[in-house]
C-alpha cells in the first residue's frame, strides 16, 4: 500500500519560483515515474506535491483485505457487493499513485467519474481468506483512464475476480469532461508501457480455481 504521507509533505522552498505578480508558483519538475510534480499551473497554489515512485516492472498492490463472516451471502461466499467495494478502494489508490487524489481534486476543483465497468468472477472467496488487488492502467486518453484490477488469494495467488473501469476526469463544478494534467498522463503511460513490456501483464491470464 502507499504511504499517505506522500500526499501531505511540502517540497523545499528552493523548488519554487516567483512570477511577475510576486505570487509563488511551483517550479516545473514533471517526470514520468518520478516523485515530484506541480499541483497547479494557474498560480493558485504555491505548493508542490510529493508522489510515490512507480514500480515499472510489476503490478501495484492497491488493496489488501480479509473476508469477514458478515460479508458472506446465503451461498456462503463473499457477496458481489463487497467485491465492488474493494475494487472501488483500489481505484482511488491507483488514481492517487498517478497524482489524482483528494489533495489535487480539492485544490483544482476536479473529480473523477466512472463511465463504464465490467467484472469477471473467477472463483469464490470464503470467510477468513486473505486477498489482495493488483492494478494497472490499460489505456489513457485526453480525458479518460481505463484501469484494470485483479483480485487474488494471498495464500495461493489464484485469481478470484477481475474488473476494468473507465473513468473520466471532470470539472467538479461544471460537471463536464476536462483534459487530464500532462504529468498524470505521463505517469499513466509509463505504468502502462512498463507493465506490457515487462511481461507482468501475464498475471491477468491465470486460470480459475474452485473456491
Amino acid at each position: 500500500m502507499i504511504d499517505i504521507n506522500f500526499f501531505t509533505r511540502r517540497a523545499p522552498d528552493a523548488n519554487r519560483t516567483t512570477d511577475s505578480n510576486k505570487s509563488t508558483v511551483a517550479a516545473p519538475r514533471t517526470i514520468a515515474n518520478g516523485t515530484i510534480r506541480p499541483t497547479a499551473t494557474n498560480g493558485c497554489s504555491d505548493r508542490t506535491q510529493e508522489l510515490p515512485r512507480l514500480n515499472g516492472s510489476e503490478l501495484h498492490i492497491t488493496f489488501r483485505g480479509v473476508v469477514y463472516p458478515w460479508q458472506l451471502d446465503h451461498m456462503n461466499h463473499m457477496n458481489v457487493q463487497h467485491y465492488m467495494a474493494t475494487f472501488d478502494q483500489a481505484s482511488w489508490v491507483l488514481l492517487a499513485l498517478l497524482g489524482l487524489d483528494s489533495w489535487y481534486f480539492q485544490r483544482n476543483r476536479r473529480a473523477m467519474a466512472a463511465l463504464e465497468q465490467t467484472i469477471e468472477y473467477k472463483s469464490e472467496l470464503r470467510a477468513g481468506e486473505a486477498f489482495e488487488i493488483r492494478s494497472t492502467v490499460l489505456e489513457v486518453r485526453d480525458k479518460t483512464i481505463r484501469m484494470r484490477h485483479d483480485l487474488h488469494r494471498v495464500r495461493t495467488g489464484g485469481l478470484a475476480a477481475s474488473t476494468t473501469i473507465l473513468g473520466v476526469h471532470i470539472d467538479s463544478e461544471a460537471r463536464r469532461g476536462m483534459p487530464l494534467p500532462t504529468d498524470v498522463v505521463d505517469r499513466a503511460q509509463f505504468l502502462n508501457a512498463s507493465i506490457l513490456h515487462s511481461g507482468a501483464d501475464s498475471a491477468w491470464s491465470q486460470t480459475c480455481e474452485v473456491g
